[in-house]
């Protein structure tokens, strides 16, 4: 494969960039067999989307100040207190900054599932909920404690450090106003260094193809800590504004896609732009509030594509938007697992937003993928086909 310009200029530092191939891929999306007697020979359904919620610290504490939000002993299900009565939700887990560091936070929830990518599988990690309630955080961390990114990398790379024998290809994107651009890639023929252009240079604009960003730059090496530096580096050009809920609201979702080529693993970590609508995000003017539009978009499609699946719908919308269709392998694959985390605040002024996460939450809960042996659902379908 030829070098891009980009790979050229890319032997002063210790990663290589590349082209990702085109992809030709076509997946299956086991629908409900017609045949009722398919249940003796069908495996129990198993859940593809776990749902985690994580509760991020109280702004500005006081002793007196309340929480909306009480955890039972199981840690599984959460009491949303109001001002009449309560809702019960019941997730696969349940998680609070006072109380848990992301450190705990990751063994807990995240790390068996790299394991699992290590090895062969696929998985998606995605940080859904209102502006400020802990996304980036939880997904970047900060210098004392390092999030979900760095602790990934660490994990998958291990000791390939020293012995050189794994090692991962990153690529970062960035959806914005329903537009993919590629945030390791710039039009300027001056760079600093890879993925960080100089004032002038414009952001690489990619296309869906496949159901993944065709021509999407990529960075590949072993060392996980200059990776992970890389990967903040560059996703700190996303587009960010102030919002009524966040002095620096990220006004787009982020991408951050992780191959093990020696084994096709997988990762795929989403940092979602915040889910407040308009209204609440303060927005004024055409402009601004046709942008928080634009972002509500992708949050919308993606309920729609988890409600869709959820009730068994024969036809998802993914393509009701750029995020869902870089997301459908996620949903569509067998071998792919999905973790939601669902960040949210205890405050009292937050209640409707802690509200509407925990229903969503709920939802992507009920999506059951049912595998079927092969053959069997074969034979079933051609006896149905023969009967009508």
């Amino acid at each position: 494969m030829a070098p891009t310009p980009s790979s050229a200029r890319s032997n002063q530092s210790q990663f290589t960039l590349i082209r990702t191939p085109q992809t030709k891929q076509r997946l299956n999306f086991h629908s409900k067999t017609p045949n009722p007697d398919a249940s003796k020979d069908q495996i129990p359904p198993e859940h593809p989307v776990e749902v985690v919620g994580r509760i991020r610290d109280y702004p500005d504490r006081k002793e007196s100040s309340p929480s909306i939000l009480q955890v039972n002993p199981d840690n599984q299900t959460v009491r949303v207190r109001a001002d009449v009565g309560y809702r019960d939700f019941t997730l696969d887990g349940v998680s609070f900054s006072e109380q848990e560091g992301l450190e705990s936070f990751y063994k807990k929830f995240i790390e068996e599932r790299i394991k699992g990518v290590k090895l062969g599988n696929k998985c998606t990690i995605m940080m859904y909920g209102p502006t400020g309630a802990g996304k980036s955080h939880t997904m970047f961390g900060c210098g004392k404690q390092p999030g979900i990114v760095y602790r990934s990398l660490k994990d998958i790379l291990g000791d390939s450090e020293q012995d050189g024998v794994t090692f991962v290809q990153v690529t970062v994107l960035e959806v914005y106003n329903e537009e993919i651009y590629d945030l390791l890639s710039t039009n300027s023929s001056n760079n600093l260094g890879i993925g960080w252009p100089k004032g002038g240079s414009t952001k690489v604009r990619l296309e869906v193809m496949g159901k993944k960003a065709k021509n999407a730059t990529f960075i590949s090496g072993t060392e996980a800590g200059k990776i992970a530096k890389e990967i903040v580096k560059v996703e700190k050009r996303r587009i960010v504004k102030s919002t009524l809920c966040n002095e620096r609201s990220s006004r787009s979702h982020c991408m951050i896609i992780l191959d093990v080529p020696t084994v096709g693993g997988r990762l795929m970590l989403v940092d979602m732009a915040g889910s407040e609508n308009i209204d609440q995000a303060g927005q004024t003017g055409f402009e601004a509030k046709m942008q928080t539009a634009k972002i509500n978009q992708g949050n919308i499609a993606l309920k729609r594509v988890v409600e869709s699946i959820a009730n068994g719908d024969s036809h998802v919308p993914f393509r009701d938007s750029k995020l869902t269709m870089l997301l459908q392998e996620s949903f569509e694959d067998d071998k792919s697992k999905i973790l939601m985390i669902l960040c949210a605040s205890p405050d009292p002024n937050e209640m409707h937003k802690t509200l509407c996460n925990l229903e969503y939450g709920a939802k992507a809960k009920c999506i059951l993928q049912t595998k079927i042996r092969m053959g069997v659902m074969s034979l079933l379908l051609l006896l149905y086909w023969d009967q009508e």
